[in-house]
């Protein structure tokens, strides 16, 4: 690429950065705790009782958690009252609001209403039913206005129900019963689950336990009653052994909560709402341990005298698979002398998992094997094959990922800040410190310290304070450090049709298919600090700075994205060969996950001169000179000679070219309208314009300067010039018309 090209692409690219990281999209939003409430205001001898919160869980298309996004909470029927119409996600992607009941009388005839709440974020949502139980005007004590029905599990009381530990283990006969309304009917999506003797609803890991699989749309370990008011629930046994345990049944109520533990329901137990039965025994019987297999931590390096970045995580499963839950495992190392582990035996968790983390010896090097058993049987057993190396001498730290993000007010950034470090062995630097620290408006860190992985990566999550602006973030390792910039935005970037300009002689609103466009507008770049840029080599992105921009549905590739000292932003982009030119075409501006929108009137042809400033304010065009040099003060365009200038927005082609792209090699592709170029306030001959064979969106129009022009002082000349275009179809071209000419330039002429 000649010099007059590449100054052409250093207008419109800048200088060349990394695009940035896009943030999480919502695909799921899961209920987690309080559907299927059911209070019991009016059951006799009942104190008033409240509802207790309702929680989702928002998550992406791979099941993470999204961090800071908005849920929007609203009552979708009923008189409940909310503690919040939106609430943020917190680092594990839950979200919750406060739900009031309307106090209200019913009769014989009307004993109990339903309340309605949708949380929605972004695209999804989840339901939640919510129920209470009238008292009769007349008398509160007179007919309790809901009865639980418990006579299924008449069997049940007095006997004991066995099995065996493990997921996969069911109580076949099920454990079933119901809620019904007074004055006749079962009452619907009211909760059921089962209640273990340490007050947990779930495979225990302390006591014999049974619960229920989760229902779709239905609270972690509970289903929901039918249309009848009756639920069914497959009881699975929990993965601890033991005799004399106990379970009983909840309907409509919730998991312990400790903050309202001194609560009591009608009948026995502490719990804020719904109703209890009597406890069933239950006897356990210990489960057969079929595997022992490793999950994550395996092949790590570390250096003496520290311990291993990545805890040993182990899955422990039943003869015919299904995790296994509160089964002990014990750990031993080979050779013992290569260093030690804080607790000697874990148990596992309701998922099978348990983990254990290990320090190695301050004087141990090579190799070593970590043993993890299953107590119950120590011939199953899961092998890490870990290293220690010498220490290493760190060389540099670079950025990985997470930089140049944007969130909300008080949110947290949805990607993680990770860094590389590496080793003068030119291996990664493995278990080596790194500090972080922040400036700028108030932020949090999740640590201010981390330390590399078996890939020489360290990584730490930021949550923005509630002031708006920039967060710098330093991570230092050893000597060597990198700063991440961060922006703490409030809403939608706001633009209307008049932020948008032509990009090569910025004429307001000169905008056309497939050519170069420019939208300057605040809140578009607000944690970018000079310019963001795409290479020059290959395609333009479609996502750069955090920001993409659509156009009628089309995306646009973008050039650049700056922020200069001055405040303004600026994003530079291809205008999308496929929008057809009118008015009211919808755009969108897209800016970390916060949008806006608005419209434009999209022209037929915009032509625009690519120009530069002198010294002296004076506007010239750029132009190419027959030696391949471009004109300056020092080196005017001579008169009579054939020069070319460089330019967007001339119109349709033959033959066309779509979108981020250039001519086939070898084409030749002109504009089908008509090219006219003034110079001097008069016509100047044509030579040729055609579409540029390695700057996408611009056409280089060359033409011969007239020979009048030549300068009789020695001195150069400014004259004023000009591009104009007659989109095919059109019998002339004027100066008046907005379509037609672009924004005037000069021409150096000795």
């Amino acid at each position: 690429m000649n010099q007059i090209r590449y100054f052409v692409l250093a207008m419109i690219m800048g200088a060349v950065v990394a695009p940035l990281a896009s943030a999480q999209t919502v695909a799921s939003v899961s209920v987690v705790s309080g559907n299927g409430q059911l209070i019991c205001e009016g059951c006799v001898n009942s104190a008033f009782q409240f509802f207790d919160n309702v929680t989702v869980r928002v998550t992406d298309a791979n099941s993470n958690p999204i961090v800071g996004t908005a849920v929007n909470w609203t009552v979708a029927s009923g008189l409940a009252t909310l503690g919040t119409n939106t609430s943020i996600t917190d680092v594990n992607g839950l979200a919750y609001s406060a739900v009031y009941a309307t106090p209200q009388y019913g009769s014989l005839s009307f004993t109990y209403s339903q309340n309605t709440i949708v949380a929605t974020a972004g695209a999804f949502s989840a339901t939640f039913t919510l129920t209470q139980a009238l008292p009769n005007y007349v008398n509160d004590n007179a007919v309790p206005p809901v009865t639980y029905d418990f006579t299924a599990l008449a069997n049940l009381f007095g006997n004991t129900v066995t099995g065996t530990a493990s997921s996969a283990a069911t109580f076949s006969a099920g454990i079933t019963a119901g809620v019904e309304s007074t004055s006749g009917g079962g009452i619907p999506n009211v909760s059921l689950r089962l209640v273990n003797s340490d007050n947990t609803s779930g495979p225990s890991l302390t006591v014999p336990s049974l619960y229920c699989p989760t229902a779709a749309g239905a609270d972690l370990y509970s289903v929901m009653t039918e249309s009848d008011g009756y639920a069914t629930c497959a009881a699975v046994f929990g993965g601890v052994p033991g005799v004399n345990g106990t379970f009983s049944v909840l309907l409509g109520g919730i998991a312990q909560n400790n903050s309202y533990s001194t609560w009591t329901s009608e009948f026995s137990g502490e719990l804020p709402v719904g109703v209890i039965s009597n406890f069933v025994k239950m006897n356990v019987s210990p489960a057969v341990v079929g595997s022992v297999a490793v999950s994550s931590g395996n092949n790590q390096v570390a250096n003496p005298g520290k311990a291993l970045g990545v805890p040993l995580v182990v899955t422990v499963s039943g003869p015919s698979g299904g995790a296994l839950a509160g089964q002990a495992v014990n750990w031993t190392v080979s050779p013992a002398a290569a260093g030690n582990f804080p607790a000697a035996s874990t148990t596992t968790a309701s998922n099978g998992q348990t983990s254990n983390t290990f320090t190695i010896a301050s004087s141990y090097l090579g190799t070593f094997t970590i043993t993890a058993a299953a107590a119950s049987n120590s011939t199953v057993v899961a092998k890490f094959t870990e290293n220690s190396t010498a220490p290493i001498t760190v060389t540099g730290i670079t950025i990985v990922s997470g930089n140049g993000q944007y969130a909300l007010a008080s949110a947290a950034f949805a990607n993680p800040l990770v860094v590389q470090v590496n080793s003068s062995t030119g291996a990664p630097a493995v278990n080596t410190a790194v500090t972080f620290t922040a400036t700028g408006v108030a932020s949090t860190l999740s640590s201010t310290s981390a330390t590399t992985n078996s890939s020489g990566q360290a990584q730490i999550t930021v949550t923005a304070g509630a002031t708006l602006g920039n967060i710098t973030v330093t991570a230092t390792a050893s000597t060597y450090s990198v700063t991440f910039t961060l922006a703490v935005i409030s809403a939608a970037p706001v633009f209307t049709a008049a932020n948008f300009y032509n990009g090569a002689d910025f004429q307001r609103g000169s905008i056309s298919p497939c050519g170069i466009s420019s939208l300057i507008a605040g809140g578009i770049a607000p944690a970018i600090q000079g310019t963001v840029a795409a290479s020059d080599i290959g395609a333009l992105p479609y996502s750069l700075g955090g920001d993409s921009l659509t156009i009628n549905g089309a995306q646009a590739p973008i050039y650049s994205v700056s922020n200069n000292s001055n405040g303004t932003q600026q994003l530079n982009f291809q205008l999308p060969c496929s929008v057809a030119a009118g008015s009211s075409i919808p755009v969108t501006v897209t800016v970390g996950s916060v949008t806006g929108t608005s419209t434009l009137t999209v022209l037929p042809a915009s032509p625009g001169v690519f120009q530069s400033t002198l010294s002296t304010g004076t506007s010239i065009a750029v132009i190419e000179r027959p030696d391949g040099s471009f004109m300056t003060t020092s080196n005017p365009a001579r008169a009579g000679e054939t020069v070319t200038a460089f330019v967007t927005g001339l119109g349709a082609t033959s033959p066309s070219v779509g979108t981020d792209a250039l001519p086939v090699p070898g084409n030749t592709v002109t504009p089908t309208g008509s090219i006219i170029v003034g110079v001097n306030n008069a016509g100047a001959p044509l030579v040729s314009a055609q579409l540029s064979t390695d700057l996408i969106g611009v056409f280089e129009v060359t033409f011969q300067i007239p020979s009048s022009l030549a300068s009789t002082t020695g001195s150069p000349v400014t004259v004023p010039f000009s591009i104009g275009v007659a989109p095919a179809g059109t019998s002339s071209c004027t100066a008046t018309s907005s379509t037609c000419y672009s924004l005037g330039t000069n021409l150096l002429v000795q």
